[in-house]
């Protein structure tokens, strides 16, 4: 019997702006519970509060942040 052949599935990316409600040195947590792990070069220079735009991938299903900063201004709260 012929097997198909594995097609790799493709890396899943994106973006993401909320609110960062929680630090740890291995993870972030933004929004209401959305819990992004960092990538091993990956640190968080802002304080609680701030609107972040994170770039993301999942990797070993989980949301791994690939870069962090703060939002443009027209997400920040006036």
């Amino acid at each position: 019997m012929a097997t198909e052949p594995r097609v790799p599935v493709p890396s899943v990316r994106g973006t993401i702006i909320a609110r960062l409600r929680e630090c740890h040195h291995d993870r972030i947590i933004v929004g209401k519970e959305t819990i992004l792990y960092l990538a091993d070069d990956v640190v968080c220079p802002c304080v609680l509060g701030t609107m972040l735009e994170v770039a993301y991938r999942i990797r070993d299903n989980r949301y791994e942040a690939q870069s962090i900063q703060p939002a443009p201004p027209e997400h920040q709260a006036p």
